[in-house]
């Protein structure tokens, strides 16, 4: 017997079988989407989540939403760095990508979105040091923005991820091209990637972009550290839509470029004023950027924000570098007495991924005590007061100085003359330096090559940059040589372009 209201049920179905609000999955970027994103990115994370989950009972067919929580996991695995955090959240990749492949074919969202929460798991892996998934991960999300890219060629959002692979991967140490070769197929080449980014910011200037933070944040990033081109980075981070007032990711990127760029003072200000209070994630790092900032003032404090990072962070990254740190505090202020403790604490504490760290490690396995006055020195420099660097290192004389140190010794004086624009100074201090360590492939000969490369560029000398930017990969220091020749070759290509 055919029920009374099967008419009404066809009827229904013929009326709204095709309107994706009724029936379909569908992608719709809006307003409530599109503040959860805003959210999430500004590491709100708690109310990000809360409008997921309601998007999640109001819209339960814009499968956008999957995409936009799976910022939330990316920025709470990168930040938090929690082993056991990264065994429970990762069935969650699979889970939305599985969702996300039920939505209409004909949508550039589609793979759009997939190949987004395959990069950031791919950041991800990286992160915790799956090397072949996070190289498997890329690749696939490489081949999605192609093919999207082919369909959807209008699609700004595309070059947003698509920019960022390609300057990436154009950028890889060596010690990665292993890598290069898993991903077979992609295209590395900075100015390529460069390009795209700078589109999507052209677009963003005069359409309203759901992504353009996150596109301002990835063009600045390019901009100073891979192009050196840190006037426009600033104006990038100047114009962008981030209300640093309330997004504590976007006062981690600027605060960290201003240091870079030893706008102390500012970054200072920020770090001070960061957002802060139980809605956003922990952000233990900010604590030891803060610390870092404040013993190269030689401020006595330090050590308080420095112990809060190690005492609350619960990953590897920057661990080493914080007790170095908390080991030059009590160098300078305490005269060295806790010197085998933070050596110990050095020695068995966090991970060895990041150059400043494996330098630590190093410096403590060596029993590398830092000459107190170079060390001073060093500090004052770090922090933007080159002259009062200057006065300390003349009072040191250089023959009371072991080989090394004296490497150390020339190298800054070369720096704190580059700084002050003496520029023939400099490059007078840094080929001592070189000379002397160069034969033994130290630490010292390679970054002053690497500087030497930097004066010559500034100089528009371009025969002599290429010339002490090869001279530097030719070098080969225990500690910072991936972040070293690395810089090298991306000096390589500028002067080559």
């Amino acid at each position: 017997m055919i029920s009374k209201f099967t008419p009404l049920i066809f009827f229904a179905f013929f009326i709204f079988g095709n309107n994706p609000i009724f029936s379909q999955n569908y992608f719709q970027p809006n307003e409530k989407l599109e503040q959860a994103y805003i959210n999430a990115n500004s590491l709100r994370i708690n109310e990000a989540q809360h409008q997921i989950n309601d998007l999640k009972q109001s819209e339960a067919q814009n499968l956008l939403t999957y995409h936009i929580e799976n910022y939330i996991d990316f920025y709470k695995l990168l930040i938090l760095e929690e082993a056991e955090l990264y065994e429970k959240l990762l069935p969650n990749k699979d889970i939305r990508l599985e969702k996300l492949a039920n939505g209409p074919k004909d949508s550039p969202y589609y793979l759009y979105s997939q190949a987004e929460i395959e990069l950031q798991w791919a950041l991800i892996h990286l992160k915790f040091e799956n090397y072949f998934r996070a190289f498997n991960e890329a690749k696939k999300a490489h081949h999605k923005l192609i093919k999207n890219q082919e369909k959807f060629p209008n699609f700004i959002a595309n070059k947003k991820s698509l920019g960022l692979i390609h300057a990436l991967v154009g950028t890889l140490p060596s010690s990665y091209q292993w890598g290069v070769k898993i991903m077979s197929g992609i295209e590395g080449d900075l100015e390529l990637g460069k390009k795209e980014l700078e589109s999507v910011i052209n677009y963003s200037d005069t359409n309203n972009y759901l992504f353009a933070q996150e596109a301002s944040i990835s063009y600045a990033f390019l901009l100073f550290y891979l192009t050196n081109d840190k006037k426009q980075a600033w104006k990038i981070l100047e114009k962008s839509p981030i209300d640093y007032k309330r997004n504590l990711l976007g006062v981690f990127v600027k605060s960290l470029i201003a240091y870079d760029d030893q706008k102390f003072d500012l970054a200072l200000e920020l770090l001070n004023e960061r957002p802060k209070g139980k809605e956003y994630l922990p952000f233990y790092l900010l604590d030891y950027y803060e610390g870092s900032i404040m013993l190269n003032n030689l401020d006595e404090n330090a050590s308080q924000l420095l112990n809060r990072f190690v005492n609350n962070f619960k990953g590897n990254s920057f661990l080493k570098k914080a007790y170095q740190r908390l080991l030059w505090h009590d160098l300078i202020f305490n005269e060295g007495k806790k010197f085998g403790l933070f050596r110990e604490k050095i020695i068995h504490s966090g991970g060895v991924l990041l150059d400043d760290d494996k330098g630590a490690h190093q410096a403590a396995i060596q029993y590398l005590k830092p000459h107190p006055v170079l060390l001073k020195a060093r500090l004052l420099y770090d922090g933007g007061n080159f002259r009062e660097s200057l006065k300390v290192l003349e009072n040191i004389d250089d023959n009371t100085l072991n080989n090394i140190e004296k490497q150390e010794y020339y190298y800054r004086l070369g720096r704190i003359n580059q700084q002050l624009k003496q520029y023939n100074l400099a490059i007078n201090w840094f080929k001592i330096s070189l000379a002397t360590g160069k034969k033994n492939n130290t630490l010292y000969a390679c970054k002053s090559a690497l500087e030497l490369g930097h004066v010559f560029e500034s100089l528009n000398n371009i025969s002599q940059a290429k010339h002490y930017y090869k001279e530097c990969l030719e070098i080969r220091p225990e500690n910072y040589r991936n972040s070293l020749h690395n810089k090298a070759k991306i000096g390589l290509q500028r002067v080559g372009k």
